[in-house]
């Protein structure tokens, strides 16, 4: 099973529906981070997360729908009881995703001036901005069939503690 989640500043943090669980982990992205990242993560419960997130650069704001500075994009995969074999393929989907379905789509994304959302709301209560992106993510996937591929999780190491 997996969560695509997108998150981001917009009129304040939204998060489109996840699990709890997951909703508290990508809370964790709203940070003074800046430019684009790239966060590989083993949660509990054993599950990994893949995050692309896009924050303000030093000279480029990045500004909430009201014209707030400090916002920022996400979107963060997550997968149970498995891993993506090479996650750098991953990211190419994810910075595909963001550059046809999000620049200038969702997010005013000019390459001299600032980032701006165009939408008011990221989780209105279809979640229809989340879902297109979301969409857009699937139909990458699907014009490129076998580019993801998975393993298991391996076991977490018994690790003794020292004081």
């Amino acid at each position: 099973m997996a969560e695509f989640i997108v998150h981001g500043i917009v009129n304040g943090q939204e998060i489109s529906q996840c699990k709890n669980e997951s909703r508290v982990f990508c809370e964790g992205f709203y940070n003074d981070a800046k430019g684009i990242k790239k966060d590989v993560r083993r949660l509990v419960g054993n599950r990994m997360a893949y995050s692309y997130l896009v924050y303000e650069e030093d000279n480029r704001k990045f500004l909430s729908y009201i014209g707030r500075s400090g916002s920022y994009f996400g979107m963060t995969l997550i997968l149970e009881n498995k891993q993506v074999a090479n996650p750098e393929a991953l990211f190419r989907v994810l910075e595909a995703t963001y550059d046809n379905y999000v620049k200038d789509k969702v997010i005013q994304d000019k390459t001299h001036g600032a980032r701006k959302w165009l939408y008011p709301t990221l989780t209105d209560s279809n979640d229809t901005v989340a879902t297109y992106i979301s969409k857009g993510f699937e139909q990458i996937l699907k014009q490129n069939p076998g580019l993801l591929t998975y393993q298991p999780l391996p076991p977490l190491q018994q690790q003794e503690r020292r004081y």
